[in-house]
């Protein structure tokens, strides 16, 4: 029987949204229809295929962690665990994982070990557990101690990186910002021939490796440190890129779940799909930065100026001065004058490109103990308005920091990005498919488009992946949960997820921002929290409120 086709993307809006916003805007996310019948029919009854070498449970026998508290966290115990390179082949050689936990507060009360990935790819679990302990439910901290990880590939685990250290890094991309997107012709050519001469360091320091940072072996990873933890059953919380995570395990080891959380999720079938987009553009990411940036605008422009620094008083003024900054930046950067910018007390010149990424990459948050958020860029885009017209500096910027050995740069995340997600190989297609994010997103979407430029030469290549299906059953359900305005993990990404997984069950939260972990939902962490420890489920259709609408005195709707 022929395979029916892969349901398409859709995205989630409210009425007001799709009102004066839009029209002005011009209508910037195509409808798409969601999974077919023939598609849902075709996932629950196709039948398994035999497991792979590369699939089955890693070895019979994983060590127990020596466990001892870490350096600088001393409330934290640290460890580390050796895994093999190639599950395929254990003799190949091995890496190494750092692995972090955080106690449970009640040991006589303790149900477990909760494992966490923070997402990303690039997200160092010994970073982010620390960071994020303010967000976790306190009855899950009672009862679970909590473990994260840093990946294969990243952090202080085996780690991909490209040069001896991230001064020698800044000095090879020289004037292209890497944390941004090239506007022009010119920009264009300097971009590409700069990731076109990054393929050499790349392959010559990390040799094999670059083939072994997959999706799946990173859930036989998982599976192993399981085992070397204890745990009869897995207690798994995955954010972002955790929720391709979270599945593949769900997938390879369906027998082995006790609960499964995934928060901001992933469409793992548009994740490996045919590159006739790249993978930003695949999974909408520019499409819900877009429609989550419509939310910033609306609910600025109804705050006063004491709440959102950048509101002109009416969501429509507010567009208005969105656009003018964005003429003026067109001309050129914007010199924000010393003492304007905690962060940056010396002062700091911002590029269009430059302003377009950090709104994209700070739309993530709200306002929670870990960001400012919304409001940080409230205060930026205000900062930039206020100093439009500052005369240029003739300062040149300084010079990076003088840095040795490790490091956590953006080849982190390109490792596992361009090895197994296809993206295409042609240099010249990523300034067509900007063209083509303009017109879908608007302003955002040639950042987008170009975000996966980095891996039209990439010269790792995933030696296992695993592409599905996805449909396996479970031996608990799997909570899926997502904001309907998430810029990074569009909402409708978490609806396909719970048709895919066999025993998905879907909690929608009504907000913004990138999960409902990082953007605190009083009314999703209860419902997770009673699932991680009784295994009970929301009723279906359960839509939750987030805690705080972005912007105080900013209405809810």
């Amino acid at each position: 029987m022929a395979k029916p086709p892969r349901p398409r993307a859709d995205t989630v809006r409210n009425q007001e949204s799709k009102g004066w916003l839009s029209a002005r805007r011009g209508k910037l996310i195509a409808a798409a229809g969601l999974v077919s019948t023939a598609m849902l029919v075709w996932l629950l009854m196709s039948p398994e295929r035999p497991q792979t070498d590369s699939e089955r449970a890693p070895g019979p026998y994983a060590p127990p962690l020596n466990w001892k508290t870490c350096d600088t966290q001393r409330e934290y115990d640290c460890a580390t665990m050796e895994a093999p390179l190639d599950y395929a082949q254990p003799t190949a050689g091995t890496v190494s994982l750092a692995v972090i936990k955080l106690p449970a507060t009640d040991p006589a009360r303790r149900l477990g070990t909760l494992f966490l990935n923070p997402g990303g790819p690039g997200g160092a679990g010994t970073v982010e557990l620390p960071r994020w302990k303010p967000l976790f439910p306190l009855r899950l901290r009672q009862h679970f101690d909590i473990v994260s990880w840093d990946p294969r590939g990243i952090g202080d685990s085996t780690a991909v990186q490209c040069f001896e250290s991230s001064s020698v890094e800044a000095t090879f991309f020289g004037n292209v910002a890497v944390n941004a997107y090239p506007r022009g012709k010119n920009e264009s050519a300097r971009w590409l021939e700069r990731f076109n001469t990054l393929t050499q360091p790349c392959a010559r320091r990390n040799g094999t490796l670059l083939d072994h940072v997959s999706t799946t072996e990173s859930a036989q990873d998982l599976e192993r440190l399981r085992q070397a933890i204890g745990e009869p059953r897995l207690n798994y919380l995955g954010l972002s890129y955790g929720t391709l995570l979270g599945a593949t395990y769900a997938n390879l080891f369906p027998d082995r779940i006790r609960a499964m959380v995934l928060d901001g999720n992933i469409d793992p079938v548009n994740w490996y799909a045919r590159p006739g987009l790249s993978l930003s553009l695949r999974i909408n990411t520019d499409q819900a930065v877009a429609a989550t940036f419509e939310q910033f605008i609306r609910l600025c422009g109804h705050a006063s100026a004491a709440h959102c620094a950048f509101s002109a008083g009416s969501p429509e003024a507010t567009l208005e001065k969105w656009e003018a900054l964005l003429r003026r930046l067109d001309e050129g950067a914007i010199e924000i004058p010393p003492g304007k910018l905690p962060n940056h007390p010396g002062g700091l010149a911002v590029t269009y490109a430059v302003t377009v990424a950090a709104v994209s990459d700070q739309l993530m948050f709200t306002k929670s103990p870990i960001s400012a958020g919304w409001e940080g860029i409230a205060t930026l885009l205000q900062t930039l308005w206020d100093s439009r017209n500052t005369p240029p500096s003739s300062k040149r910027p300084a010079s990076p920091p003088v840095t040795a050995g490790r490091y956590a740069g953006p080849e982190q995340a390109w490792a596992v990005i361009c090895a197994e997600a296809p993206n295409p190989r042609k240099p010249g297609f990523y300034a067509v498919e900007a063209s083509l994010a303009t017109f879908n997103s608007g302003v955002f979407g040639p950042f987008w488009a170009w975000s996966d430029s980095p891996c039209h030469n990439w010269p790792g290549r995933t030696a296992h992946p695993y592409t599905g299906p996805w449909n396996r059953p479970t031996s608990a359900p799997i909570l899926v949960i997502g904001n309907t305005f998430d810029p990074s993990t569009a909402y409708v990404n978490s609806v396909a997820m719970t048709r895919y997984l066999a025993r998905g069950h879907l909690i929608t939260v009504e907000g913004h921002g990138h999960t409902a972990l990082l953007n605190p939902s009083s009314c999703a962490n209860r419902l997770m929290t009673d699932y991680f420890l009784t295994g009970a489920l929301p009723p279906p259709g359960t839509v939750c409120p987030q805690d705080r609408t972005p912007f105080s005195g900013a209405p809810d709707s």
